[in-house]
């Protein structure tokens, strides 16, 4: 858009029509934008926020740390925030889990049954203590990966009434299903 276009609610919501277009045809789209200088929204027309779905914010950490950046993730429909850093090194970007994250994990892990069958990634998000900040979508996503990582076992074959489902056990043990599964309900 040209300088000073983007201000206008009315031109926005015009030029971003045909993407919805495409959107109810079944496509998704990226769009990107950037802040203006505040740094504390995008810059122009609401319009934009209030197209899309999700919001992925990029930031430098300033002087002190000029090889990382700040994402933060909101979305419209679930309560989804994702607050991670990023540090560039030779191979490009490489995800640095804040403690908040990890801890969460941790408390999940925590909070395991020890013995079968174990919760499904909805029963960890219904049992979820107390200050943790993971949603049902963080956990249906990582529960895989967490399980592999933690040595969590791993029952169930991720169909409709037969999720899989995690505990941790007392002697090792593993879960081995194949891919992520998503966790089931």
């Amino acid at each position: 858009m040209r300088a000073g276009v983007d201000k206008d609610r009315t031109r926005v919501a015009a030029a971003l029509m045909p993407l919805a277009q495409v959107q109810e045809a079944g496509a998704g789209n990226v769009l990107l934008h950037h802040f203006g200088w505040g740094h504390e929204r995008s810059r122009g027309a609401s319009e934009y926020e209030a197209f899309v779905d999700v919001i992925v914010n990029m930031q430098d950490q300033g002087k002190q740390h000029p090889r990382r950046r700040r994402l933060e993730v909101k979305g419209r429909w679930e309560s989804l925030e994702l607050l991670a850093e990023l540090a560039v090194d030779r191979s490009g970007f490489a995800r640095v889990e804040s403690d908040a994250d990890a801890s969460a994990w941790d408390a999940v892990h925590n909070s395991l049954p020890t013995s079968e069958p174990g919760w499904s990634a909805q029963e960890i998000y219904d049992h979820r203590p107390s200050g943790t900040q993971l949603t049902l979508g963080t956990i249906k996503n990582r529960v895989a990966t967490e399980a592999r990582n933690r040595g969590w076992a791993c029952t169930g074959d991720g169909k409709p009434h037969h999720p899989y489902r995690y505990s941790r056990p007392v002697k090792s043990g593993s879960c081995h299903h194949a891919s992520p599964p998503g966790g089931g309900a």
